[in-house]
């Protein structure tokens, strides 16, 4: 079971590939903002990775860095790489995020509005993924202010997940895992779904104020674009919950950004959308990640 100590980072295993999470999206139709951040952290690679997709009235702003970890100051508690920073401020309710490039600085407070999800014995496919991993869905305030002095105000939800142990990109053949907020507020859903082989690893899970309740089935239909490329247009999702009950989960693309992961076993392309879902009727807003991997 995690605890507050969980929130930050952990001891690392002597392990190759060993790496250490923080992700944080922001979905705010209204101000037409959506933002996704994320922080990998390598030790024994002596490395990390930080990476920042921003969207504002269509037009996509970028932050990617690796970072060298060369002296003890280089390991802290709260990463930064000089320009983005993820801070815990209360553990398991509430972070605040910075980000400053020479063209724009983002900053938001990201405060939890559900509860924290684990995923139940975390990510375990042997020498491939052995992490623990917990979610949770969250309201967002903050700001976007440019070069040029103007100033947009976010107010939105988001959502964010904290993982640590082995993660071998490329060894995954299939990966497809969403998070939604819905309109309404009540709740929100995250599921994942995973293919090694002839396996399938399924998580997730639908967040209220009251209770999660864990996802136990995932069947996925991917439409592409007709591009005869593999970037994705939509997908439905079809899921069953602990209890029983089955949902219908509909994603449309609204922006696509594809990330090439590669090492020398090959190489394998996360295509990262922010996404249009519509489940019972309800309209949410969230990131749909669909991953295919290349095998030299």
């Amino acid at each position: 079971m995690i605890t507050e100590r969980d929130e930050y980072l952990h001891t690392p295993e002597n392990k190759p590939l060993w790496r250490e999470s923080y992700y944080f999206n922001v979905m705010d139709p209204k101000n037409n903002i959506f933002s996704v951040s994320t922080m990998g952290y390598m030790p024994n690679e002596k490395e990390s990775h930080y990476f920042s997709i921003l969207y504002i009235d269509d037009k996509l702003y970028t932050h990617i860095n690796f970072v060298k970890l060369k002296t003890e100051a280089d390991f802290r508690e709260n990463p930064s790489d000089g320009h983005q920073s993820f801070t815990v401020l209360q553990e398991h309710k509430e972070w605040e995020i910075k980000l400053l490039t020479r063209k724009f600085q983002l900053e938001y407070k990201w405060i939890g509005r559900f509860p924290v999800y684990e995923y139940p014995g975390g990510w375990q496919i042997p020498g491939i993924l052995e992490q623990n991993h917990y979610e949770q869905s969250g309201v967002v305030k903050g700001f976007v202010r440019f070069k040029n002095g103007s100033m947009r105000e976010i107010d939105g939800f988001g959502h964010r997940d904290h993982s640590w142990g082995v993660r071998d990109w490329v060894k995954i053949e299939e990966w497809y895992w969403t998070s939604v907020q819905f309109e309404n507020g009540t709740h929100a859903l995250n599921c994942w779904l995973n293919k090694v082989g002839s396996k399938q690893y399924v998580h997730g899970f639908i967040s209220s104020a009251e209770k999660n309740t864990a996802i136990k089935s995932i069947e996925v239909e991917t439409q592409y674009k007709a591009d005869n490329s593999q970037n994705p247009r939509s997908a439905t999702f079809r899921l069953i919950d602990e209890e029983g009950k089955q949902y219908k989960l509909e994603a449309e693309t609204i922006y696509l950004i594809t990330l090439p992961q590669s090492s020398k076993e090959g190489i394998c392309y996360i295509y990262e959308t922010i996404s249009r879902f519509q489940m019972g009727g309800e309209l949410g807003y969230g990131v749909a990640e669909y991953l295919r991997s290349e095998r030299k």
